[in-house]
């Protein structure tokens, strides 16, 4: 029998059925790998699929997580920025309310002066009923030497600027005194009449520069004028009293290298003792008799007159040289008030606290009348100068 389980070259059936079973055998088996490695590839895909899907999740999460803390820093420091910015405005608007108050303090400080020192530097000389006691106010701040003792502490002519007039009066009185005592050389040093001679000039000479000195430290005439006036005013006073400083130093100074040069050094002395009696009588004489003279004339022009038609006249507008003046009861109207009369006044003027030889002196007993009200009405309002 052929091989193969041929016979004569043919396959017999049970052969075939074999061939066919072990071919089936293959396929199935081949089959199975094939779905085995199917299942396997698509397990792979899906857990390549989990983890791709885990990945993106967490990116995603991590992308949300740094997108809220960099929300959250950039909302801090929006914040602190605001926070900082709220807290600069804040200490910039205290700044300006502050120098705002500064400003208006300043403003009100200038506009607003103390009631006592304004009449004080308005020349207002009606005080009281008593003529002396208002004389002895007035004197005592204005007199060139009492006013270093007794002025009011807060009047414009300062200390330091009374201080400075005063070293002036003595440098140019020395000065005037020496060159006084040179005009009249050909006279005998030692004769009455060329002593009384340098002595009235020299007093005459002193006043006067007195009076030019306190003119330019003070300003009076422009102290009831708006503030731009008043302050370029008292600019040009300050100037003018530095230059009249280095003024009355230089005539000091001419008049003694003059006595020296053409007397010699005794000729000195004799000047010195002739400027102290000029001097002297230049504060504690003509001054005082002028002052009291002028006082009392000015004093009754500024007193309300009672008879109508004296008041009528005193209320009417002055003629003067320049044009029409203001009418003398300016100051009463202002100050005192136009429905008061002479009784309505205090009995003697007011007084002050000041400092004395290192010593608080007097009180403060100003008393300021309430105005344009019915005299049976008003009450004194006692107030602290």
């Amino acid at each position: 029998m052929p091989a193969g389980g041929s016979f004569g070259g043919r396959i017999s059936p049970r052969s075939r059925a074999r061939s066919a079973d072990a071919a089936r055998v293959d396929t199935m088996s081949m089959l199975e790998k094939a779905k085995s490695a199917a299942s396997a590839a698509a397990k792979k895909a899906a857990e390549a699929k989990e983890l791709a899907t885990k990945k993106a999740a967490e990116a995603k999460e991590l992308a949300t997580k740094k997108a809220a803390e960099a929300k959250e820093l950039a909302a801090k420091k929006a914040a602190e920025a605001k926070e900082l910015a709220a807290k600069k405005a804040e200490i910039a608007k205290e700044k300006a309310v502050e120098a705002a108050a500064k400003a208006k303090e300043m403003a009100l400080a200038t506009k607003e002066k103390d009631e006592f020192v304004e009449r004080l530097m308005a020349n207002h000389l009606v005080w009281s009923k008593d003529l002396k006691s208002d004389m002895w106010l007035m004197l005592k701040n204005n007199h060139l030497v009492l006013s270093l003792f007794f002025a009011h502490p807060k009047h414009d002519f300062s200390p330091l600027e009374r201080r400075v007039c005063l070293v002036c009066s003595l440098c140019l009185g020395f000065g005037i005194t020496s060159l006084l005592g040179l005009i009249k050389e050909e006279a005998d040093e030692d004769s009455a009449d060329a002593v009384l001679i340098v002595v009235l000039v020299g007093t005459v000479l002193q006043q006067i520069y007195d009076n030019l000195l306190r003119v330019f430290a003070t300003c009076s005439c422009v102290q009831s004028c708006p503030a731009v006036i008043r302050i370029c005013f008292e600019a040009l006073g300050a100037i003018g009293l530095i230059f009249q400083f280095f003024f009355g130093v230089g005539f000091l100074l001419l008049g003694i290298l003059l006595i020296q040069e053409l007397r010699g050094d005794d000729a000195v002395g004799a000047a010195a003792w002739k400027f102290a009696i000029a001097k002297m009588n230049a504060w504690f004489f003509t001054s005082l008799i002028t002052f009291c003279i002028l006082f009392y004339i000015n004093r009754r022009g500024q007193v309300r007159p009672d008879d109508p038609e004296e008041y009528k006249k005193w209320s009417e507008p002055q003629k003067g040289l320049f044009g029409t003046k203001k009418p003398k009861n300016g100051l009463w109207n202002e100050f005192i008030g136009e429905n008061h009369t002479m009784a309505d006044l205090p009995d003697t003027a007011p007084e002050y606290e000041y400092r004395a030889c290192c010593m608080k002196r007097g009180q403060n007993t100003y008393v300021s009348l309430v105005k344009d009200q019915a005299p049976d009405v008003e009450k004194a309002a006692a107030t602290t100068a």
